[in-house]
């Protein structure tokens, strides 16, 4: 019984991945719905202003505490960064993981 409930509270909280496979060849897309637009450091700034301060800190460990506070010293850095990400036609591996935590 308990192997039971213990199986459907894992299967529950810890799914299984999901096999990305839009990258693959000949797959057709449908068209934007918006053109691209560089991104700014204005839109940089209101999504920092929209973190929760105190969350859990994602895989790098920085809490959200020190973007907040520390925004007017890392928005131009991450302005330039996420610019030549789109420009380059690149995303970091890492950025694509992500870890969910679960608290009771």
């Amino acid at each position: 019984m308990n192997a039971d409930n213990s199986e459907v509270l894992c299967d529950t909280f810890f799914l299984k991945p999901i096999v990305d496979d839009a990258c693959k060849a000949g797959k057709e897309f449908p068209a934007p719905n918006f053109k691209y637009k560089p991104i700014t450091n204005s839109q940089i700034e209101w999504a920092i202003a929209q973190l929760g301060p105190y969350k859990v800190p994602g895989a790098d460990g920085i809490a959200n505490v020190v973007f907040m506070q520390c925004m007017g010293l890392l928005v131009p850095h991450l302005g330039l960064i996420y610019r030549v990400i789109f420009m380059l036609k690149t995303y970091p591996k890492q950025w694509k993981e992500s870890n969910m935590v679960v608290l009771r």
